[in-house]
């Protein structure tokens, strides 16, 4: 699969789990949000570190065996519109009494 298409993948596979989970799990939910953040920014950390220790000693890349990157961009895309849906559904009900 190309970059794309493993980011899109993994965009809907997120989207897919986190509707789930919110229908017929919403009390997990409060856990899950509030691991979900700290949890990407490690693995982005990870990332970051593992790429910079790869470019010094020429060790092998993650991309080789999984397309990690595409992965974890489709997750913090879809991580980020549920977040946002959130936010606003929690403004227009602060507005409209």
């Amino acid at each position: 699969m190309s970059f794309f298409q493993t980011t899109v993948l993994f965009f809907g596979a997120t989207v897919m789990a986190g509707a789930i989970l919110g229908r017929f799990l919403p009390d997990s939910l409060s856990l899950w949000n509030k691991l979900i953040y700290p949890a990407l920014m490690l693995c982005i950390l990870v990332l970051i570190g593992w790429t910079i220790v790869q470019m010094l000693f020429g060790l092998p890349k993650f991309d080789t065996v999984f397309p990690i990157t595409a992965a974890l961009l489709g997750v913090l895309f879809a991580v980020g519109i549920k977040g946002a849906y959130i936010t606003l559904k929690q403004r227009k009900s602060k507005s409209n009494p």
